[in-house]
């Protein structure tokens, strides 16, 4: 860069040589000067023969205000681009008395020339939109751009230019059309006019311009329902992305997409993967009214993308599907690495339920920790109805995996035939000695409630922990037992430990109005000499006494 100046320089120089050089005028009176010279000093500089004072005068005409602006205008359409762009930065200073010798430059044949005028007047604001609207109709393509480019970022303060963009989605340069819908997104997406010029692109002779307006309606919302025939016939679009954001469009705007699904099920057999996996999304978003698709996401499970695999999981999932045949695929997919396609198979499964329960539990066997995990995860969520699985559960609850481990108590505690194994089993973990153990034990039995009355002792005991999270999940534990941990807790709050007071009385404001008989307790406890204790207290008391 350093050595690109230095030629500029040097060529500048060059160019000067010869140039009258005189004594520099000396400003007389109260006239303003900068740098040493009036105002009538750097307009005449700004016709000098030399590049270097024409820079310089266009660099000082802005500190003279509106006054210097037609020495700028002069400059506008110097010969030397370089000069041009020091204009459009120099008019920048000024405003909205700049903005006709802006407009100006919008017709520059320098683009980076057109482009700093259309910014600039971009960031002169609203007062530039009627000069940009104006430039929107100018005959080169260019200017156009240039003009739509510095409306946009203005967004609904340029709404007066919606019509007028609006008629750029019939130009002739394709650039300027997608830059038109990207203008009016900006704008006023959901004006009439808007949604009307959207709607004939959709018409488009180029499939990107046809893929944007789809999308853009889709962003509009309910409001864009006029739009509704129209992307209806997109749904028969030769270019498969069109067809596929028609469909999400219509998902988007909240109409009846029933029509996009058998266009869905032959996007998922397209021979294109990413075809094939946005499909599965779009399935996804359409719903249970796209059931009809099972068949062909059950065939993307296979896939050897994973991200292809993670979408048509999760579309079962979404689209509530209830087939038997999707089970073992889906069952194959729990193991996935990297991506989040075993939680979305999880998802499937337990939306299919207890049919999916015997696969779940032999799942819970797989050698890799993420496919356990999943199939803990999946019966947790099926709740009651995966007895069944309990003794394979209970086996894991000892995995040497931290995440399986949990999963497998926290499914345990869901299940209510197991409740009593569950108990027993989340109860060892209290006295593990690691303190993650310890706390997962305690989060299972808090998720058990009244069921895990039995453990109310040992959860008494890790109110005492060393680790402030064990503390507060075996309170939580206690206060989601409830009634059968209340005698315990009331006790609690006179232990010799604050941080024990202060979780007591955290877990008997869980209890809520039946822990009434720790009333007076909470109240001496509000005289405690630990603040957080106190806090706590007056907290509980507040639970319990709104009931009352």
């Amino acid at each position: 860069m350093k050595a690109i100046n230095l030629v500029l320089g040097i060529a500048l120089a060059a160019e000067c040589t010869g140039a009258q050089q005189g004594s520099t005028p000396v400003a007389t009176g109260e006239e303003p000067t900068y740098r040493g010279k009036t105002l009538a000093q750097w307009a005449a500089l700004a016709e000098d023969a030399c590049p270097q004072r024409r820079l310089d005068a266009a660099a000082a005409l802005p500190h003279f205000g509106a006054v210097g602006i037609p020495g700028l205008a002069g400059l506008s359409r110097d010969k030397d681009s370089r000069i041009r762009h020091r204009v459009t930065w120099a008019l920048g200073h000024l405003g909205p008395p700049a903005i006709p010798a802006l407009a100006e430059l919008l017709r520059d044949s320098d683009e980076t020339v057109r482009y700093h005028a259309s910014s600039t007047l971009g960031r002169i604001g609203v007062d530039a939109v009627p000069a940009l609207t104006v430039a929107l109709r100018d005959k080169d393509a260019g200017v156009r751009r240039a003009a739509a480019g510095a409306l946009w970022p203005l967004g609904p303060k340029a709404a007066a230019a919606t019509a007028t963009i609006a008629e750029l989605l019939r130009d002739k340069d394709v650039n300027l059309r997608l830059g038109a819908i990207e203008a009016l997104r900006q704008l006023a997406p959901g004006e009439k006019a808007a949604i009307a010029a959207f709607t004939g692109s959709l018409r488009d002779n180029e499939a990107e311009v046809r893929r944007a307006a789809a999308e853009v309606l889709g962003e509009v919302g309910p409001e864009a329902k006029e739009a509704a025939p129209a992307l209806y016939e997109s749904l028969r679009d030769k270019d498969p992305d069109v067809r596929l954001e028609a469909a999400r469009s219509l998902a988007k705007i909240g109409l009846n997409a029933v029509r996009a699904v058998p266009m869905l099920c032959e996007a998922l057999r397209d021979k294109d993967a990413q075809v094939r996996s946005e499909a599965a999304r779009v399935v996804a978003e359409v719903g249970p009214a796209a059931k009809v698709a099972v068949p062909g996401l059950i065939d993307l499970l296979a896939e050897k993308d994973a991200a292809t695999r993670q979408d048509a999981a999760y579309a079962l999932a979404d689209i509530g599907c209830k087939e038997k045949a999707a089970v073992a695929p889906l069952v194959r997919v729990l193991g996935d690495r990297g991506t989040a396609a075993g939680r979305g198979a999880a998802l499937a499964l337990a939306g299919i339920g207890g049919a999916a329960v015997p696969a779940l539990a032999e799942a819970l066997k797989s050698k890799g920790s993420e496919a356990r995990r999943n199939a803990a995860w999946a019966l947790d969520h099926i709740g009651p109805e995966a007895g069944a699985a309990a003794p394979a559960l209970a086996q894991l609850a000892h995995d040497p995996d931290t995440g399986t481990r949990r999963a497998a108590l926290l499914a345990l505690g869901s299940i209510t035939p197991g409740a009593k194994t569950a108990t027993s089993i989340a109860a060892e973990f209290l006295t593990d000695e690691d303190a993650e153990a310890r706390t997962e034990g305690a989060s299972a039995l808090w998720q058990m409630g009244p069921a895990a009355e039995a453990a109310v002792p040992a959860l008494a005991e890790l109110l005492r922990d060393l680790e402030y999270r064990a503390r507060l999940a075996a309170a939580e534990a206690l206060g989601g037992i409830g009634v059968p941990a209340i005698p315990t807790l009331i006790a609690a709050l006179t232990d010799k430990d604050a941080d024990v007071r202060e979780v007591a009385a955290f877990a008997l404001g869980k209890i809520g109005p039946p822990a009434v008989k720790a009333v007076p307790a909470l109240r001496e406890l509000q005289h405690d000499k630990d603040g957080a204790a106190r806090q706590a207290a007056t907290a509980a008391l507040e639970k319990i006494e709104k009931g009352r």
